[in-house]
């Protein structure tokens, strides 16, 4: 692990350092939300029971293995609402920034757990932007990236001759002040997973954006994925990857009602969300893109095994 790095350098053995991990991950979790397990929560969405549904250990990652780094010994409990299906853990609620970064989002995260962070995701999203930004008329976008790390997405379409810039509460910040409260096109993807507070956060995006607005967000949704009898089975239910909070898309509605938003879901991964306009054209566009891009990546997958049989194509 990444952050038992600067533990082994300290003279200890890996079992002394894996120990020490496991005992300062358990005193960071134990906050207010982690001392007292409940059997039944209030859904941090709609407000509904919400029962105690299943434990998975921290170092449970997005690998189709979910346990290609081990376990680490530390249970995180999650609950699932009885009446939206949304899914969540109160086991992070008081994690501060420092512990963030230490234990989720640290060098073995970058270099092992989301590969495609720094240059792949960027890409691949800014393709799908730049087929949103023509339907709204590129020359008319003001657009900002919620959550947008360093900034790689917002640098892609400003090299397109798209005004698009980052807000990134733990990162690159470079939106001017007048432009708060005037966006029209508010991306922000893989981000909702991530979130202890999904209300708060959509609260936050919201801040940015005018009187007419899109909103273009990514997070996998669990319909027909989890349920009584494969539980969370489903690998995207990760908190090593900081994996906290699983929507359904009842979830989702729910939150645009909360918001008074229109929602059209483009994909399970992919959610327009919107006032004052029509979002169907959007999702024409987004959805023609992510069609080439899963097209491609079948093809690329397929010359690579036909590569490995030692067949060209």
């Amino acid at each position: 692990m990444g952050y038992m790095k600067s533990v082994e350098a300290c003279g200890q053995s890996a079992a002394e350092a894996s120990q020490k991990v496991r005992e300062d991950l358990l005193a960071s979790l134990a906050g207010p939300a982690g001392m007292t397990l409940r059997q039944t929560e209030k859904c941090k969405i709609c407000g509904a029971e919400a029962p105690l549904f299943e434990v998975v250990d921290f170092n449970r990652n997005c690998h189709p293995q979910k346990y290609s780094h081990g376990l680490v010994g530390v249970p995180v409990y999650f609950h699932r609402c009885n009446q939206c299906g949304f899914v969540f853990t109160r086991a992070f609620d008081e994690f501060s920034a420092d512990n963030w970064r230490r234990f989720v989002y640290n060098e073995e995260y970058f270099a092992n757990l989301d590969p495609d962070y720094k240059a792949t995701r960027p890409r691949l999203n800014a393709e799908v932007l730049m087929a949103i930004c023509k339907v709204f008329g590129q020359k008319n976008v003001l657009a900002a990236d919620y959550g947008g790390g360093n900034g790689a997405l917002s640098t892609i379409l400003r090299n397109r001759q798209i005004e698009y810039y980052t807000h990134d509460p733990y990162d690159l910040s470079d939106i001017p002040e007048q432009y708060i409260g005037k966006f029209n096109v508010v991306s922000s993807f893989e981000v909702l997973e991530h979130t202890t507070n999904p209300t708060g956060t959509f609260r936050a995006i919201l801040k940015l954006v005018g009187a007419r607005f899109l909103l273009v967000l990514s997070t996998q949704c669990s319909h027909g994925l989890i349920d009584g009898t494969r539980r969370l089975a489903w690998h995207y239910v990760a908190p090593r990857n900081g994996h906290v909070s699983i929507y359904t898309r009842q979830s989702l509605r729910h939150i645009a009602t909360t918001f008074t938003l229109d929602y059209l879901p483009v994909s399970r991964g992919l959610h327009l969300f919107g006032r004052g306009l029509s979002l169907q054209p959007f999702k024409y566009a987004a959805g023609l893109v992510k069609l080439k891009q899963r097209v491609m990546s079948m093809i690329s997958r397929k010359h690579r095994l036909n590569v490995f049989d030692g067949i060209e194509t």
